[in-house]
């Protein structure tokens, strides 16, 4: 699967389904990110979507500031959520993906910055649907792709000494060697993909 646009498209619907899903009960439940509920889960995706326009539109990171800091959902956060995701679908499509913009990860071109997007509303599916009780299966074309890149691309997993950029995800969690796709993928970004526990 070679095509940017098509990725975070699929992603994005992934996480946008789960969105949907959760009930009015379910906002200020738990979720296998340390300390956040699955309101800020959200927030969180939300704020990456807020941040996506202007930086692949060339506004650096320093000018992007503060502005999107804070709630993004307000009293409608399936609202906030889609009208996120438009705008980056949007800027997306329209975006040069060749050209070369700042980001919090230093000099990208608009497909890498797209693409750390994209594994972002692919992990962070799986965590909603963990903490909603929906459907924790993902796109599989977009599994076989995260895990090709988090074994090239060293964003996904931290910075080399002397390099400033954080890691985009947990540390690795030990499991079977042989466990599927998903289940690897799961693992190697700080999750444990098994049932959870009953009650």
């Amino acid at each position: 699967m070679d095509n940017v646009q098509e990725m975070l498209v699929r992603a994005l619907d992934g996480f946008g389904q789960r969105v949907h899903a959760v009930a009015r009960s379910q906002w200020a439940g738990s979720t296998p990110c340390d300390l956040w509920s699955v309101r800020d889960l959200v927030n969180h995706m939300v704020w990456i979507l807020r941040w996506t326009p202007p930086l692949i539109a060339g506004t650096s990171p320093a000018e992007v500031g503060t502005r999107f800091d804070g709630d993004l959902l307000g009293d409608d956060p399936v609202a906030a959520w889609a009208d996120a995701e438009h705008a980056t679908r949007q800027a997306a499509r329209e975006a040069d993906h060749d050209r070369k913009i700042a980001t919090p990860y230093g000099e990208l071109t608009v497909s890498e910055f797209l693409e750390l997007v994209t594994a972002e509303a692919l992990i962070h599916t799986w965590d909603l649907a963990r903490s909603i009780g929906a459907d924790e299966t993902l796109d599989p074309g977009l599994v076989g792709e995260a895990l090709g890149r988090y074994r090239t691309n060293r964003l996904y997993h931290g910075s080399a000494p002397g390099e400033s950029w954080p890691a985009l995800f947990d540390p690795p969690v030990a499991g079977p060697s042989d466990a599927d796709p998903q289940s690897q993928l799961i693992r190697l970004v700080g999750r444990d993909p098994a049932p959870a526990a009953a009650g």
